[in-house]
């Protein structure tokens, strides 16, 4: 372990301190703007603000990695989080795992609901990806699986983590979706969280890639608002069901893993390990 990482368990400002911030950077622009979004208050927030105020775990993970090493611990802090060469297996695990189950869902609306996919439904789906996954690293991966989930495994149990950071992780969204969609879609969000968090643990804790979460992460965006969401409002809840139960069904093998882990301070690093290299 760096001394860097290793401050991150003990220095004045750490994990703590990065909630506050990343909680009051966001929650400071979405809360506004989600009651106004319910005309609660009356008042405009610029979408381009609520834009940038998503990149506040990025902001609170440099402000923490500062104030805990210094300016000279921003190095080995990049370096982390720029990790790709790793095999090729959880490059596809990371893409396919969400892509699969979405599309199965989606599949099961079209058999029962007698609906026939357009071809215009998949197009979209390689572009929506090359945005997606530079927007989820430079937006949430860093601060949430580059400083928070790294934080958390040097504390407790990968399943202990994995827990903090779905809870955590999920109340951070709220005035998001209150402020651009709607209390329903958050519902489905956190009926999805846990095992979204495992997956994420999981990954992150055998490969240190921070842009391998940025892949799954914009894996997990990219089909649901483009083939389940469009949906007739009916069909919609339907397919969105489907898809957690298969999605929930996908991550019982990664549950059971997490649950064997041992506390990862205690393990060697995934470089003495070759984890990177195998599957």
């Amino acid at each position: 372990m760096s001394p860097v990482t290793a401050r991150n368990n003990n220095g004045p400002f750490g994990l703590g301190w990065f909630v506050v911030l990343v909680f009051g950077l966001l929650w400071s622009v979405m809360v506004p703007a989600a009651l106004a979004a319910h005309g609660m208050l009356h008042l405009r927030v610029p979408r381009g603000l609520q834009f940038l105020a998503e990149f506040a775990p990025t902001l609170a993970a440099i402000v923490a990695t500062i104030a805990i090493g210094g300016r000279k611990s921003l190095p080995a802090f990049a370096g982390r989080l720029l990790r790709i060469k790793i095999s090729w297996r959880w490059y596809a695990l990371a893409l396919f795992v969400p892509l699969a189950t979405q599309l199965m869902a989606f599949g099961v609306y079209c058999l029962v609901r007698n609906a026939a996919p357009r071809v215009d439904d998949f197009l979209d789906w390689p572009m929506v990806m090359a945005l997606y996954v530079p927007v989820c690293l430079m937006q949430e991966e860093i601060g949430w699986r580059g400083f928070f989930l790294d934080g958390l495994m040097q504390r407790t149990s990968l399943w202990g983590a994995t827990l903090w950071m779905a809870g955590v992780w999920g109340l951070w969204h709220l005035p998001t979706f209150l402020a651009q969609s709607s209390g329903q879609l958050y519902l489905i969000f956190l009926a999805g969280i846990i095992p979204a968090s495992a997956w994420f643990s999981f990954i992150y804790s055998r490969t240190r890639s921070v842009v391998l979460c940025a892949i799954l992460h914009a894996s997990l965006n990219a089909g649901l608002p483009n083939w389940l969401a469009p949906l007739p409002t009916e069909g919609a809840r339907f397919a969105f069901g489907i898809w957690i139960g298969l999605f929930w069904l996908a991550t019982i093998p990664v549950f059971f893993a997490l649950r064997k882990e041992r506390k990862p301070s205690q393990m060697q690093s995934p470089e003495a390990e070759g984890a990177r290299e195998a599957f």
